[in-house]
């Protein structure tokens, strides 16, 4: 058995491009970590398989339009 997150999102018009944010510590929003995924700008699903069970991660997803990308709130 793969462990796995599963995420869904819901957006409020078009973006160009998505970027999945995971890090076993909280994500300072001043200083984004390198993305774990770049998704299309339809994305509305993601599922990470490399995470290991019992472990606390905290998620952003940056939402990019016209090169000026907007952070969502952290979930842990």
């Amino acid at each position: 058995m793969t462990n796995r997150l599963e995420l869904n999102w819901e957006l409020d018009g078009f973006v160009n491009e998505q970027r999945y944010y995971c890090s076993e510590s909280p994500i300072d929003v001043n200083n984004l970590p390198t993305p774990k995924a770049v998704l299309n700008g339809d994305v509305r699903t993601y599922t990470d398989t490399d995470i290991a069970l019992g472990k606390t991660y905290y998620i952003r997803v940056g939402s990019v339009k016209n090169g000026i990308e907007k952070v969502s709130n952290e979930i842990e």
